[in-house]
């Protein structure tokens, strides 16, 4: 592959995060792993932003804020040619990114029904509950804890 290095990838992306809305100062991580951020204007420990960013040959990621409901991609520009083994290469490392998604997502399914096992009805006096003033409803507790079942439309848990 060919390609004309971008200047400064990491500030690019955060300079298209900052254009659409998503300005933060917390470091931007190139590792292709999901991250959350702080949002300017939103309370001091809300961490409703995130990003994924892919630092590699041809950098590329997505944002988004979940207060505020979006989300977009990005890639550096320069002109890049790819030859077949680039592409071969490419494929070969999406899939083994895609594998490591399924086993995380099947670990989870396995370890979440023994957890949930082992939790116990959520307190209503629990900090959290307490402090956003809500009922622990389907809630259950593993030490101090909360513990949310992430369900299928069949009631199958997945996670948690």
């Amino acid at each position: 592959m060919r390609t004309a290095p971008a200047a400064d990838p990491v500030q690019d992306f955060r300079a298209a995060m900052a254009a659409a809305g998503v300005q933060t100062h917390d470091r931007i991580i190139p590792d292709g792993r999901m991250h959350r951020v702080h949002v300017e204007g939103d309370r001091r420990r809300q961490r409703n932003g995130w990003y994924v960013l892919h630092g590699d040959d041809r950098p590329a990621g997505a944002f988004g804020c979940w207060k505020r409901g979006f989300s977009a991609t990005w890639a550096a520009e320069s002109p890049v040619t790819f030859t077949a083994a680039d592409r071969a290469a490419w494929e070969r490392t999406r899939k083994a990114r895609e594998a490591e998604q399924r086993k995380m997502h099947e670990h989870a399914a396995k370890k979440a029904p023994q957890l949930w096992s082992r939790a116990t009805a959520a307190d209503p006096e629990h900090p959290y509950l307490q402090r956003k003033r809500i009922r622990p409803y389907g809630l259950r507790q593993l030490g101090d804890r909360l513990v949310v079942p992430v369900r299928d439309d069949q009631g199958v848990l997945h996670g948690l």
